[in-house]
């Protein structure tokens, strides 16, 4: 069995199968489930044991073993090649207990996107060291580690549900809620996207946070891939858009929740008097962070680049 294969059969066998996570992972697990440290901890915790295994690795002389390359690696014979398969088994051991433990930490319900994705990038990082020696090792690896990363993602996003704004499963199994932090993020989107726009564009936003916050409150489930007012375009287009974003820089969601729970409405009047006759007499709503004008800038300046990337994801 190729690596490929040896690692896309261990991810299929832990979706049907519980698997090990490995001792010390175990028992960090069950002490946050015993309600000995918190989740935080928890993270902090996990960080410091990926650390140290990916340094165990190089103790060991993995890339040393590793360096034979894989096409002289399969022409290997007796002891060498022994060394040889087990270097490349302890590295995709690694990658596939990552994975595991990422996914894991996936269930506790109190996910820390940013947490569990420095982790993971982290790992990424540590996995381009093997791409010159053996790079089916390389491109399997950190495949997988990104999809547990948009898995992340999507976890901050979306979450089992019966009610409020839903969106379809890729897989075509049961809908998914849209999450706290995932209306937030749509909110802060919005904003960014309403921002230069025209009255009747910012008064359009408005109507998609009102509908948003509408569906999000109900008893009721809307699927949001079915709506056909231009405000309910509006939230889908940022639900892609913040998605799509995010499979690249997951901290993006974190970052446009943070600022979409700031987000208000602001009434706005325009008019013009001449000749003692009032013309042009106009009034619309715009979504603005409290203090801010008609038109907020965007506050954090760890966004400052969001909003031109959303801008062009929109156009």
């Amino acid at each position: 069995m190729s690596d490929m294969k040896l690692i896309m059969e261990g991810w299929r066998s832990y979706c049907t199968e519980p698997v090990g996570t490995g001792a010390d992972f175990d028992l960090l697990y069950e002490n946050y489930s015993q309600g000995r440290i918190s989740h935080i901890q928890l993270y902090e915790s996990w960080d410091r044991q990926v650390t140290a295994s990916t340094q165990a690795l190089l103790d060991e002389g993995i890339m040393d073993v590793l360096k034979v390359g894989f096409e002289k690696g399969k022409q290997l014979a007796g002891k060498a090649k022994e060394m040889y398969d087990s270097a490349v088994q302890k590295v995709v051991d690694f990658v596939f207990s990552l994975e595991v433990q990422a996914w894991k930490l996936l269930q506790t319900g109190k996910v820390i996107l940013s947490k569990i994705a420095a982790v993971l990038m982290k790992a990424a990082n540590f996995i381009k060291k093997f791409c010159g020696v053996h790079p089916v090792i390389c491109k399997a690896t950190f495949a997988l580690i990104v999809m547990i990363s948009i898995t992340a993602v999507m976890a901050m996003m979306a979450s089992p549900a019966m009610a409020n704004v839903t969106m379809p499963a890729d897989d075509g199994g049961a809908s998914y809620s849209i999450t706290d932090t995932g209306v937030s993020a749509i909110k802060g989107c919005l904003e960014v996207v309403s921002r230069d726009a025209d009255p009747e564009g910012q008064q359009l936003a408005v109507d998609a946070v009102r509908w948003l916050d509408n569906a999000h409150t109900a008893t009721t489930s809307t699927d949001l891939t079915q709506l056909a007012s231009e405000a309910q375009q509006q939230v889908l287009a940022c639900y892609k858009t913040v998605e799509k974003m995010s499979a690249e820089d997951p901290s993006i969601i974190e970052s446009l929740a943070n600022y979409g729970e700031k987000i208000r409405i602001l009434t706005n009047k325009y008019y013009r008097v001449i000749d003692n006759v009032t013309i042009d007499n106009i009034e619309w709503e715009s979504l603005v962070e409290p203090g801010k004008g008609n038109v907020s800038p965007l506050a954090p300046q760890n966004l400052g680049s969001a909003a031109s990337r959303i801008a062009a994801e929109l156009k």
